[in-house]
Parts: C-alpha cells; structure tokens; sequence
C-alpha cells in the first residue's frame, strides 16, 4: 500500500468521519479535519517506518484511528481512576510476561493488530471501547451514547469476546 493510496482513501472517507466526529463527539467539522490530519500523519509515519497495512484493511484502520484521536484529544483523561486501563498510547508500557491473547497483543509490535481487531467491531461497540479506553465510566459512556448501562455493559462484554478471539486467530 502507497501513501497515494493513504491519501485517496482518506478523501474518500473525510464526509462519513466527519459526521461521526461530531454525531459522536461532537466536534465541529473544522477540528474534525484538523483531527483528519493528525490521523493521516500518524498512518503516514506508520508506513514509512516499514510497517504494512493491507489495501483492504485501511478504510478501517483509518477509521480506528481517526477515533482514537478524536477520543485522546476531546476526551479529559483521568488520573484518579481505580482501575489503570491501558490506553492504546501506552500499549507498549506493559510488561510482556501475560499469558493471554490480549495481554500477549499489549505490545508496539501488535498494536496494529489490536487496531484491526477493533475496526472489525461494529461501530456502536467501537464507539464504546475507545470511551472505555479514554478511561469514562461506564454510565458516562451511556448518557454519550443515549444507551443504558446495562447495553454497555453488554456492548463491553461482547466487543472483549468478539476481540479475544480476533487476537487468539491473529496472535497464535
């Protein structure tokens, strides 16, 4: 894949994720394509460091990306949180003795990988685990999303199964 091919398909694409950004987030379209730059600079750098993405794979690639940066810069982090989730920047932090398909993934090597396996979620259950990435609670993420706690609870449960196996196949 070329960064021609990066730079077409994120054209392609500049309407629908704009509309997401601020049905999501609501950020007005201007940041949304400051926040559009940010994702192709960072998928640049990505393949000019030598790493492959396939053709097929990039519209979604592009669209977890361009997520994970609209949820790092709109979303305030929090410090004093109970649980320490891991936030897709700090993947590489972790240390590489676990033992289980998600724990083996939180790596700078497999990152991509974790990235594809997100992108495949439906959007509703994307949408759901890069709030519960930025570390929200789950009834922030709920009135976000007008849903109850209860379907993100269940939206969390069924994006980690649908993950762990998507890491387990990819990872093996």
């Amino acid at each position: 894949m070329t960064v021609e091919h990066l730079a077409t398909t994120l054209e392609q694409l500049r309407p629908q994720l704009r509309r997401k950004a601020f049905k999501t987030f609501f950020i007005p379209s201007d940041v949304a394509d400051d926040y559009l730059q940010t994702t192709y600079l960072h998928i640049h750098r990505h393949i000019l460091s030598g790493n492959r993405i396939e053709r097929k794979a990039l519209p979604n690639y592009l669209r977890a990306t361009f997520n994970h940066v609209c949820i790092r810069n709109t979303i305030p982090r929090r410090s004093t949180r109970k649980h320490n989730l891991v936030s897709l920047e700090n993947l590489s932090s972790e240390p590489a003795h676990h033992n289980t398909p998600v724990q083996k993934a939180i790596s700078q090597e497999n990152l991509d990988v974790v990235m594809q396996g997100i992108a495949l979620l439906p959007d509703i259950d994307q949408d759901i685990v890069y709030l519960h990435l930025a570390e929200l609670p789950r009834r922030e993420i709920g009135r976000i999303k007008e849903l109850s706690l209860r379907s993100v609870d269940w939206s969390l449960y069924r994006a980690r199964t649908q993950l762990h196996a998507y890491l387990k196949s990819h990872l093996s």
